[in-house]
């Protein structure tokens, strides 16, 4: 049973733009929260560097 999804942030959830899919991403959270997955961005740079992220609504 999968309980935890991590995915890099720059170069993989992220394209070179630092941008993604908002839209998808909504529907394939919703998906997870429904069978209760959790969802973890993480990233090798400074903290400094994500403040204002793209998690921010």
């Amino acid at each position: 049973m999968i309980k935890l999804i991590i995915s890099d942030m720059d170069g993989t959830f992220l394209n070179s733009d630092s941008k993604f899919n908002q839209e998808y991403f909504k529907k394939i959270h919703q998906d997870m929260k429904r069978m209760y997955i959790t969802f973890a961005a993480c990233t090798g740079l400074l903290l400094q560097k994500q403040h204002g992220s793209i998690f921010r609504t």
